[in-house]
């Protein structure tokens, strides 16, 4: 779809004039060269990441570039709720996982 968007097309239209061989060379290109928004939102966070630990004290932990990320998604720690049963269960992981 990204390729629709970058010619100005619908899908429709896209797939309408491009034969089913040329698409997937563009899927392979795709693959190996990005195009889309998320490339340059990954070099736009490994610029902010490599300037925060620049800036960063001595005893905070490194940032990745995923941290500059929001849309990238993280991995939840695990709860354990062993003895909490029902409500009271999702009321800790409701507060445990809210978003800031």
């Amino acid at each position: 779809m990204s390729l629709a968007l970058r010619m100005g097309k619908t899908l429709h239209e896209l797939l309408s004039q491009i034969s089913s061989w040329e698409l997937s060379l563009w899927e392979a290109f795709a693959q190996t060269e990005p195009f889309d928004d998320q490339r340059a939102s990954l070099e736009r966070a490994i610029n902010t990441c490599t300037i925060a630990n620049a800036w960063r004290g001595k005893d905070q932990s490194a940032f990745k570039p995923a941290d500059f990320m929001p849309f990238i998604q993280k991995e939840q720690p695990e709860v354990k709720t062993e003895g909490l049963t029902g409500k009271v269960a999702a009321r800790v992981a409701r507060h445990l996982f809210k978003s800031k």
